[in-house]
């Protein structure tokens, strides 16, 4: 299973991906389409229509995302799906990055200065 917990390594405290948001639907719905749109290509590139790829409501699930592994690197945040939460045991683990360029636009100044990303970016 995919778990992650993320802390404010200079002030030790807990971070959730929402904590980062400007304004919370907005960031839940962008991230949810890059989601899809990498998932959707996924599928194609393995010969698959993505409603064969993956489960039959994994758009439901993409827009759930928050709320499994969203982890963060020096690429951007990842957003980890375990085998059977958006698509079968046999494809593993599906995991989707999207990248700090992307994501800027939807987060506070608190959350890039959390994410050591310059304001203006």
């Amino acid at each position: 299973a995919l778990l992650s917990w993320n802390c404010n390594l200079d002030t030790g405290e807990f971070v959730t991906a929402m904590m980062l948001a400007k304004d919370d639907q907005e960031f839940l719905d962008g991230v949810k389409e890059e989601i899809l749109q990498q998932a959707e290509q996924t599928a194609r590139e393995n010969g698959y229509q993505p409603e064969e790829y993956y489960l039959e409501n994994y758009r439901d699930i993409a827009a759930e995302w928050s709320n499994y592994a969203v982890s963060f690197d020096e690429n951007g945040m990842n957003v980890g799906f375990s085998p059977y939460e958006i698509a079968c045991y046999a494809v593993g683990p599906q995991t989707f990055t999207v990248g700090y360029q992307t994501l800027s636009p939807w987060l506070s100044d608190a959350g890039k200065q959390t994410l050591n990303l310059a304001a203006e970016q």
